[in-house]
This record gives C-alpha cells, sequence and structure tokens, in this order.
C-alpha cells in the first residue's frame, strides 16, 4: 500500500518499481521448514495532495501515522485496514519530516493498532521520503541514476531496505542484532560487485518485471541499484538470494 503526499509529479517511476518487488529474489529466506519468498505484491496507491491536516509541508511521526490510518480506511485501499499489507508513506521533496529525515536516518518502519473485521490488529507501516533538496544525504548516485531521476531511484532501495526490515521485524520485537540494528542496516549503501554501467554514468544491479498495470508512464527500465539485504543462513549480504548473487 502506498500514500504519496505532496507532489504527485514527484514519484514518476515509483509506482511501477514498486510493483516489481513482488516474488524478487532477494526476500527469499531459508528456514526450517524450506523456503519462503514474498508473494507477488499487489500495489494500490492513495495520494494525498499537502494539508493542514497533516502539517502541512513539515510532518511529524504522529502525522504519518494518522496519514496511515486515514489511508487504511479509505476506499483507495479497500475501506478496511489489512494487517497482512506494509502501508508506506512516500513523500515528495518539498515535504519535511521533523524527527530527522535527511539527517538521522533516510527512512523507517514501525507499526499501530486498528481495528479490522477479525478484532484488534498491528498495522505495519512506513515512511520514506524524496531526498532530492539534499541530495548527498541519503542517495548513492547523486548526479544520474538508471531512469534519469536520482531522488526517486534512491528512494526505490530505501524501500527494498524498509520492506525487508518490516517483514523480519515487524513489530520491533523480532529480528535485530545486540547493537540494535536490523537486517537491512547490516548491509546498508553496499550494492555488491555485480553492477551494470549504464551510457548516462549510473550503474544499477536489478532488473525489476515492468509491470503492465498501472500503465507505465514515462521511461521506466526497470533497473534500479538497490542495496543488499542480509541471509539468514551465514548472516552475508546478498543482492539476490535464487539465483545467488551476491
Amino acid at each position: 500500500m502506498q500514500n504519496s503526499y505532496g507532489s504527485y509529479t514527484d514519484y514518476s517511476g515509483l509506482t511501477t518499481g514498486a510493483n516489481g518487488i513482488g516474488g524478487f529474489g532477494q526476500y527469499t529466506q531459508s528456514v526450517a521448514g524450506g523456503v519462503t519468498r514474498v508473494a507477488s505484491t499487489t500495489i494500490l496507491e492513495c495520494t494525498q495532495p499537502t494539508s493542514l491536516i497533516y502539517g502541512g509541508k513539515t510532518l511529524s511521526d504522529s502525522a504519518v501515522q494518522s496519514l496511515v490510518k486515514a489511508a487504511a480506511k479509505s476506499s483507495c485501499s479497500g475501506g478496511t485496514p489489512d494487517a497482512s499489507a506494509v502501508y508506506l508513506v512516500l513523500s515528495s521533496s518539498d515535504i519535511r519530516e521533523s524527527s530527522g529525515f535527511l539527517t538521522r536516518y533516510c527512512g523507517w518502519h514501525t507499526y499501530t493498532t486498528m481495528s479490522t473485521p477479525s478484532g484488534s490488529a498491528a498495522i505495519k507501516y512506513g515512511f520514506i521520503g524524496n531526498p532530492s533538496r539534499s541530495i548527498g544525504s541519503c542517495t548513492y548516485q547523486t548526479t544520474s541514476s538508471p531512469n534519469n531521476n536520482p531522488g526517486v531511484d534512491a528512494m526505490v532501495s530505501v524501500i527494498a531496505h524498509e520492506l525487508d526490515e518490516t517483514v523480519t521485524d515487524p513489530e520491533l520485537n523480532a529480528w535485530y542484532n545486540a547493537q540494535g540494528s536490523e537486517n537491512g542496516d547490516m548491509c546498508a549503501w553496499t550494492f555488491g560487485s555485480s553492477q551494470t554501467l549504464l551510457s548516462n554514468g549510473s550503474y544499477y544491479n536489478v532488473t525489476l518485471p515492468v509491470p503492465t498495470t498501472p500503465v507505465v508512464q514515462g521511461n521506466y527500465s526497470g533497473q534500479y541499484l538497490i542495496q543488499r539485504a542480509l541471509a539468514v543462513n551465514n548472516s552475508a549480504c546478498y543482492v539476490n538470494a535464487n539465483p545467488i548473487i551476491q
């Protein structure tokens, strides 16, 4: 579930990029019972123009939660909070998150409790902002990127980071190490050696499927530079688990 806050024109390629993550091998994990894989995703998008209800162009953590709760109950997401979904608030570059976006973090995830048809449930959500106004803070490729949009391309890597951690530490009491780092943190800002140079000088290490729904707008290649994820069986960082790409 994607809830875009701010200027919609800031998100070119982001919805289509997120759609490609479903079933991607980076999220394959060896467990005692066999091998599991994140199911193919369905991305539902709710757009919310800048609103004084949520603080205008400065969001607090509580405002992000309010956005999520409103989106979870809105018609664009089915009208009922979904405990199996992950709700992401993706902000445009003119939006500030007052608890430390671009200075303390590039994104975060947490959970809240909401009523569902099955009773009270933990609803997982997170925030990822567009770093274009301070391009060096949360962007690895600052001058060019695979889809010619460094800020948005950088967001896709942070989305992968936060989704990975939401799966393995959904209520902040599951997988983290003695220092408090989650598995995405353990491989942050590492992209592996299997990278391809593009004609515009940028690199990519992953080609995500280009979805047919929603309709792809603009030049979308499906190519991204996405950070590696921690493997549970040997504590090493991988771009892809099946086939293995380190």
